[in-house]
């Protein structure tokens, strides 16, 4: 009994020990602000540009066409079948459809209320068969707030391609 409190008592101390050396030691992280964020997309946007990238924007958001699709594009209640690969701007893949959807094809009905309005404009730019990338920037994301796993005032970029699309009138 004795030796299985001592071996709490040197894992307590040593927790202790850790947790203080990393908040003494540790460096301070500055909070992300908004003109940290337009900062990095103005020279994210500049590079792409330089790059021969025809970047095209409506509502805020920023698109590079990257194959055309055919048909009608999305209207409220129409289902979409998209796959999507979801990346930071220093190219960090934070969220992608394969890990989550049925042969990583998201079905979903267009215009649905939890959709982040950057990437609901965007879906709203694609018709059957269209590959594009996104760029929204965090205002038409997550903004100041982030989530668990997106950093308050972050762009995210998505390529998306449409697979399907079925007009509710179908």
């Amino acid at each position: 009994m004795q030796k299985y409190i001592k071996k709490i008592a040197f894992y307590t101390v040593a927790l202790g020990l850790v947790f203080t050396l990393s908040c003494i030691n540790g460096e301070e992280t500055e909070e992300r602000t908004f003109d940290d964020e337009l900062a990095e997309l103005d020279s994210m946007l500049q590079k792409l540009i330089d790059s021969g990238y025809d970047i095209d924007t409506t509502s805020g958001v920023y698109y590079i066409e990257k194959e055309k699709g055919e048909g009608p594009f999305p209207q409220p209640g129409d289902t979409c079948f998209i796959d999507y690969l979801g990346y930071f701007a220093d190219g960090t893949l934070f969220d992608r459809s394969e890990d989550y959807h049925t042969n990583g094809i998201w079905k979903f009905l267009y215009g649905q209320p939890d959709m982040i309005p950057g990437l609901k404009s965007g879906i709203g730019r694609m018709n059957e068969g269209a590959k594009i990338e996104m760029i929204i920037p965090s205002n038409l994301a997550y903004g100041k707030q982030g989530t668990a796993n997106i950093p308050p005032f972050t762009t995210l970029i998505y390529l998306s391609k449409m697979h399907e699309l079925n007009p509710v009138d179908d």
